[in-house]
């Protein structure tokens, strides 16, 4: 009798046994199923290809390469909408708010603002960042700087004179400044609007405009760094030494 009772329990203990590798092989199944339909939602969000030839694009841990892109600026937005809102039933989707966030302040506030929330970037750029409990998040490029248009700029013409509507990112002020203008005003046209608008003293301070990586300069052309309907140039302020 003894034999039977130890045999029954042997054969109980290996049908637990391998009803709990089929479970186990179950949930393994449905963890790849999982990451293959996150892998397709992700194919959607791929960064757009690289200029090369070392073209940067982008201050601090916003500054990455200069990328390609045949997207209207509309279609742009919305593409980057997409994206955002594509984090937004992640169970993430708090960290995902906090880099979202940071990709909208310029270089030096987003990076002490992912640092005060637990969050810092891989290899210092914003594109890879990583959390307290070892998370990683991927952000393409386009959602973190605009695309790189051209090698060289445009020479300027003069003849250039379409009314456009731009946004000054106000670094200082953390806001966007709407503004309509033509094609073939200067930087320092731009400079002057801002600081009669701010009432800063051009004699004390220097304000530069930040546009595709570069700065434009007082004497050139918003066509010339191929400044179109709808896009951002950040403004910085600094004082004189």
């Amino acid at each position: 009798m003894g034999i039977c009772r130890s045999s029954n329990k042997n054969i109980k203990t290996n049908q637990k046994s391998e009803n709990q590798s089929i479970i186990n092989e179950k949930e393994k199944n449905n963890e790849n199923e999982k990451r293959k339909i996150n892998a397709k939602k992700d194919d959607k969000f791929k960064d757009m290809p690289e200029w090369g030839n070392n073209i940067k694009k982008g201050f601090g841990i916003k500054q990455m390469p200069g990328y390609k892109c045949n997207l209207k600026i509309d279609e742009l937005i919305e593409l980057r909408e997409k994206f955002w809102i594509s984090k937004q039933s992640s169970p993430l989707k708090i960290q995902w708010k906090i880099i979202h966030q940071a990709c909208v302040y310029d270089h030096i506030k987003a990076e002490d603002y992912l640092f005060k929330n637990g969050i810092n970037t891989i290899n210092g750029c914003i594109n890879q960042c990583i959390d307290k409990d070892g998370n990683i998040y991927k952000v393409p490029n386009y959602c973190i700087n605009d695309p790189y248009f051209e090698l060289e700029l445009l020479p300027q013409d003069d003849s250039h004179n379409e009314e456009i509507e731009i946004t000054l990112f106000d670094i200082p002020n953390q806001k966007n400044i709407k503004m309509k203008v033509r094609e073939n005003q200067t930087g320092k046209f731009l400079i002057e609007k801002y600081a009669e608008k701010y009432n800063i003293d051009l004699n004390k301070n220097i304000i530069r405009l930040l546009f595709g990586g570069g700065i434009i300069k007082d004497n050139d052309t918003l066509y010339q760094h191929k400044v179109k309907n709808g896009y951002s140039i950040q403004i910085c302020v600094s004082k004189k030494n």
